[in-house]
């Protein structure tokens, strides 16, 4: 017998969401600041002052004695790994070739990016606040493509800013491609206003350009992948405009892009000529990046449990140099952040640090699988976010091929956005009333013939072990059989 409910679960558009203590109520505006001043290259300007240092100190204090310390780094697989993967760097400035050197890097740089994963993570506990942070972001990935367009500079050619964390272009690309993902869930978010959408169309805009003109390989071909993905996820009508902007945006680098930067982009496709046009220079720093990578594994292999200490790769790769016959290294990074892991810090570490990615991956899995599978608009739109925070994570694993940023606090902020979303989405599923009964109908088990007289019995409908307000109104049915015997 089937009985179809008469009542549909009442969503409400807004998050369910607990009180706040006073504690997280001070520290989100802080983090959200941080992440501002961290994405814009703002703080560079303001060096002196020590901004970003601030805010976090602040922000851990926050997380610490609100309890966000458990839920960020006990209940978050990727909390743990990156706990681990602070172990392990630990060790290895204890077995560094410069102890000194290692432990700078240590407490100036790594220390700094996994307290922000602690604080991020921490204190965006509902979906209100993940989007807030998600414009925070975006806002200040803008204002960097402006600073790069409008006070930067052009080296051989090549885009970047002044100096500071994105003076390098590698680096400027691979923060527009984060952006430009997080840009694109913005603007398909349906709860967007008018004016939301018109500003991330001027920041996906000014990202594009100044992104282009980087000349950044290892960028175009992680933007290659991004694209790539986006085309087989899409539906047919996404493909074809997928198809139309990528037309647009071919004839608008072949008319506006330098001849020089061009060629570095088709020299990538494999054609020849434009390979036959580069500078030695050009052309030498591909072949350059292919030693280095050589010399890397080389000494991964010679270190493989502890690595030569943090930062200290150039130190290991001109003794192993000078060991092969030459006058001296290159005294260079790895340009990989896997090898620079497991170079500097072994094998473990790198596990560890892969385990961290791949579990920020099934973060936002998850929440596409229940975006799916819910009428909840709020989880919808966690979704769409999800969906989009996965592009940003591909473009950044693979641009990581080519750029020795492992230590840096981008990779542990879109990682701690993964925890935080996933940890909204579950909140959320545990409190919203259940998504199927508006559709589903319920099946009510046939009256056994050996019951009592008057016997009455409805159906339910039960989620997370709580009952339903929607089973109140749905229909009884009363069964009234002759005793047998």
């Amino acid at each position: 017998m089937l009985a179809t409910p008469t009542a549909t679960p009442n969503f409400k558009s807004r998050q369910v969401e607990g009180a706040e203590s006073a504690l997280q109520t001070i520290g989100t505006p802080v983090v959200l600041m941080a992440l501002l001043l961290l994405f814009s290259h703002l703080q560079d300007y303001v060096s002196a002052l020590h901004l970003p240092l601030i805010l976090l100190t602040i922000c851990l204090m926050t997380a610490t004695m609100s309890g966000g310390l458990y839920r960020t780094l006990v209940e978050s697989r990727t909390g743990r790994y990156l706990t681990a993967l602070t172990v392990f760097f630990a060790i290895s400035v204890v077995f560094s070739v410069w102890r000194g050197g290692s432990y700078g890097i240590f407490t100036g740089l790594w220390l700094k990016s996994y307290g922000i994963y602690i604080v991020v993570a921490a204190l965006l506990t509902t979906m209100t606040k993940v989007v807030r942070a998600m414009w925070f972001s975006v806002i200040g990935m803008f204002w960097t493509a402006l600073s790069a367009l409008f006070l930067g500079r052009i080296d051989q050619g090549r885009l970047s800013t002044e100096d500071g964390r994105f003076g390098d272009p590698n680096d400027l690309a691979q923060i527009l491609i984060i952006g430009t993902c997080l840009a694109c869930a913005l603007l398909c978010r349906k709860k967007t206003g008018w004016w939301g959408r018109g500003t991330m169309i001027v920041a996906l805009c000014a990202m594009w350009v100044a992104g282009a003109k980087t000349g950044s390989r290892g960028g175009f071909i992680g933007a290659l992948i991004v694209a790539a993905v986006l085309f087989f996820q899409s539906s047919v009508a996404g493909k074809v405009r997928m198809v139309l902007a990528c037309l647009m945006l071919t004839f608008l680098a072949i008319t506006l892009i330098p001849r020089g930067i061009l060629n570095r982009y088709l020299s990538v496709l494999g054609d020849d000529s434009a390979q036959q046009e580069l500078t030695s220079a050009e052309s030498g720093s591909a072949e350059s990046r292919k030693y280095l990578l050589t010399q890397s594994l080389y000494v991964t292999a010679q270190h493989p449990l502890t690595g030569v200490g943090l930062g200290m790769f150039a130190n290991a790769e001109d003794t192993a140099a000078k060991s092969q016959g030459m006058l001296h290294g290159s005294w260079h990074e790895t340009h990989n952040m896997y090898t620079q892991v497991s170079s500097e810090a072994g094998l473990p570490a790198l596990f560890c640090f892969i385990a961290a990615f791949v579990y920020g991956f099934k973060n936002v899995n998850f929440v596409c699988r229940a975006a799916k599978s819910s009428q909840d608009p709020v989880i919808q739109d966690a979704g769409t976010f999800a969906f989009w925070m996965r592009l940003a994570l591909i473009g950044l694993a693979s641009t990581g091929f080519f750029l020795s940023v492992a230590y840096a606090p981008e990779p542990m902020i879109l990682l701690a956005m993964t925890v935080a979303l996933q940890r909204a989405v579950r909140v959320r599923m545990a409190t919203a009333p259940v998504t199927a009964l508006g559709r589903t109908q319920v099946r009510v088990a046939s009256v056994p013939a050996a019951l009592p007289r008057n016997v009455q019995f409805s159906s339910t409908a039960v989620t997370n072990g709580a009952m339903s307000e929607v089973a109140e109104k749905t229909p009884s049915f009363a069964t009234n059989r002759k005793s047998r015997g």
